[in-house]
């Protein structure tokens, strides 16, 4: 799951592209697809070279090939032009450029035309878990889950044999992980320290765990010595939507988000990461659970039930404070999830096909519940959501010539901002035509990544990106008349509302205004990134 969508946030923020000037006679793309750690062919590849990343979503067989024994591959009939290359992960191997988060590859075709592409094996990450007196600590929970990826699921969890050992294997490449091991329920004792959940290098803060990544070579030694302190058990039911007790419901105890939301152009950055206070588990029979020690302090200790592997039946939420004692008697009652209706105002020149999907609607506390219903043509988009906090944003992929201009929920604007929803309801999306574009150059900045940012409101900021060609150039179309800071960045940003990315913006951006129905000219230069 998290590598779709990482792949789909880089497809989304690459989305925009120079047009190829056609070429009747058309030319060729050819390469090879190699190992970046052994330098080896790989076999069956894709490749597909698109005018915009977003086309290779569809089925081209003219523009795409597979790599044979040797990883080499080619493409013939291409116009002349410039192409973005969809390089598709394979079982074992993710695309280098994904791998190091950097930006989709991009190449001129002028008749026959070379590129090689690399592609980055997963690999194992091993450690020991010890107890606090040094000694293998067998039976402990260890569970290797990815940052900044609010929707992806563990990558993995495994128990500790008996010497405290532990191995994950096929990790993806790049992407940051952070290890964590947590203990079992142990008998209550008020007011003494007892072990707690704790992450790599043995720290139990979060905010001090040692981010890992590799780019394609095994890791060894990543040892957690588990450490004590003022913990506190929970121990509760979850009732069902139908007033029983819930067998299987899975319950988490994590602290309550806060803090900004980002989002560029469909790739999502900056979404509040969840700390957890202890490992995820299911109710018994009769809907009881019981957590291992939690950290004393705020907790929000939430339920979920699913009755097939799409929609959940229900989940309910519950805040609790930590302090002297356990919780012995905590009640979590679920609720069922309920509808918000989605339509779209587009004025007096409707696009002639529009678009599946009408909004985003990311919910920010709650679980999603499943794949929200595309919206057929004319139609309302209908999304099953659970009662929470949601931020409401433009779709990823936009209709050319259109730009989102409000989402009216209650009457009242709520675009790009965090809403509260607790019952069926419905959002309007306004849609403008004759938006401004941005173009350009950037000094020595062939295949550079052009982003512009909004001013943040209170609880969020929205950005929009584009991409350079091979002489440094770009352009933005539709986008929403206002101002921005805008900036070139050789590779992928990073999380807009992290401290380097508003430094990076402060030191690098440029101030510009854009006006409805014309085109802003600007020259940049590489931001120097720390």
């Amino acid at each position: 799951m998290m590598r779709a969508i990482v792949i789909a946030g880089l497809i989304a923020m690459q989305a925009r592209g120079q047009a190829p000037a056609p070429n009747p006679a058309g030319g060729s793309l050819s390469g090879r697809v190699t190992n970046s750690v052994t330098g080896a062919g790989i076999e069956g590849a894709r490749v597909r070279a698109c005018v915009v990343l977003v086309a290779c979503l569809g089925p081209d067989a003219n523009l795409e090939a597979l790599s044979d024994a040797a990883g080499a591959f080619r493409i013939d009939g291409i116009p002349d032009g410039q192409y973005m290359i969809d390089l598709a992960p394979l079982q074992g191997f993710m695309p280098a450029f994904v791998a190091q988060l950097g930006p989709s590859p991009t190449v001129r075709v002028s008749g026959d035309t070379r590129l090689d592409l690399q592609m980055t094996p997963s690999a194992s990450i091993r450690g020991r878990v010890l107890d606090p007196e040094g000694m293998p600590a067998a039976g402990v929970m260890v569970k290797i889950d990815g940052q900044g990826c609010k929707d992806c699921a563990p990558l993995d969890l495994k128990e500790a044999d008996e010497d405290g050992e532990f191995v994950f294997e096929n990790v993806p490449p790049g992407f940051p992980v952070i290890l964590s091991a947590t203990p079992k329920p142990q008998a209550n004792a008020a007011d003494e320290t007892r072990i707690v959940t704790t992450y790599y290098p043995s720290v139990i803060d979060l905010k001090q765990a040692t981010v890992i990544k590799h780019q394609g070579l095994d890791l060894i030694g990543y040892d957690i010595r588990l450490q004590t302190a003022l913990g506190r058990a929970i121990r509760g039911v979850v009732i069902g939507v139908d007033g029983k007790p819930a067998r299987a419901a899975m319950v988490s105890v994590s602290k309550p988000l806060s803090g900004m939301v980002a989002m560029i152009r469909g790739a999502w950055y900056g979404l509040p990461d969840e700390v957890t206070g202890a490992e995820p588990g299911q109710t018994r029979s009769d809907g009881k659970f019981v957590f291992p020690p939690v950290l004393e302090g705020d907790w929000r200790v939430r339920a979920v039930q699913r009755q097939d592997d799409d929609l959940a039946g229900g989940a309910g939420a519950v805040e609790v404070s930590l302090s002297k004692n356990d919780i012995d008697d905590l009640e979590i009652h679920l609720t069922p999830p309920f509808v918000v209706e989605v339509t779209a105002d587009w004025g007096d020149s409707p696009p002639a096909k529009p678009p599946l999907t009408l909004a985003t609607v990311r919910p920010l506390d709650v679980p999603q519940v499943g794949v929200p219903f595309l919206a057929e043509s004319g139609k309302p988009q209908r999304l099953e959501v659970f009662p929470g906090r949601y931020f409401i944003a433009p779709p990823g992929a936009l209709t050319p010539g259109f730009y989102a201009a409000a989402a009216i929920l209650e009457n009242r604007d709520v675009l790009g901002q965090v809403v509260e929803l607790s019952g069926p309801t419905s959002i309007q999306m306004i849609f403008k035509s004759g938006g401004g574009g941005l173009r350009g150059t950037v000094e020595k900045g062939a295949n550079a990544l052009v982003i512009l940012m909004a001013d943040p409101t209170s609880t969020a900021q929205l950005g929009y990106a584009g991409s350079c060609d091979a002489n440094g150039a770009f352009f933005v179309p539709d986008l929403p008349p206002g101002e921005y800071t805008v900036v070139a960045l050789q590779g992928q940003p990073g999380d807009p509302l992290r401290p380097e990315f508003t430094s990076l913006l402060t030191a690098n951006g440029k101030r510009v205004k854009v006006e409805s129905g014309s085109t802003t000219q600007v020259e940049l230069r590489l931001a120097r990134q720390p």
